[in-house]
């Protein structure tokens, strides 16, 4: 993955305005770190879904380290979604797009040990220019509720 828009835009900043930047984005991703929650950002454009990002709390949450994940990126992105709940998951995201309404959605996500779990997304999302638009995720484990 490439620099940040925050990054980015920190480079075009001349000597201290530009360390000041730095630091900046240094805190907040920092801060992403150390959620105990996983947090992601997402592009979606039609029904093609691409990862920008994944902090660190997620793959605590999921039992893994992000090298071991790198298969369910670019194309493959929903490849760790259950096969019954990706068509589900598509559509809530299109009307959630399309109704300009926050995203709420449960599904089971497979998990470094094999075994798939109950996930619950909350995200907010945002037109791009090039017509897709960008998803700010929290992940939450809800395993448990949803086994009682």
């Amino acid at each position: 993955m490439g620099k940040s828009s925050s990054e980015a835009a920190c480079d075009k900043r001349p000597g201290e305005q530009g360390r000041l930047c730095d630091a900046a984005v240094s805190v907040q991703h920092e801060v992403l770190q150390r959620i105990p929650a996983g947090v992601g950002i997402f592009t979606v454009k039609n029904s093609d879904v691409r990862l920008e990002y994944l902090n660190d709390g997620y793959y605590r949450m999921i039992g893994t380290m992000r090298s071991h994940r790198v298969r369910y990126s670019g194309a493959n992105t929903l490849g760790a979604v259950h096969a019954q709940d990706r068509s589900g998951l598509l559509e809530e995201t299109q009307k959630a797009i399309r109704e300009k309404q926050p995203l709420r959605y449960r599904y089971r996500l497979l998990y470094e040990d094999g075994i798939y779990r109950w996930i619950g997304i909350r995200a907010q999302h945002e037109p791009l220019p090039d017509g897709s638009e960008r998803f700010y995720v929290a992940y939450f484990d809800i395993h448990d509720l949803m086994q009682t």
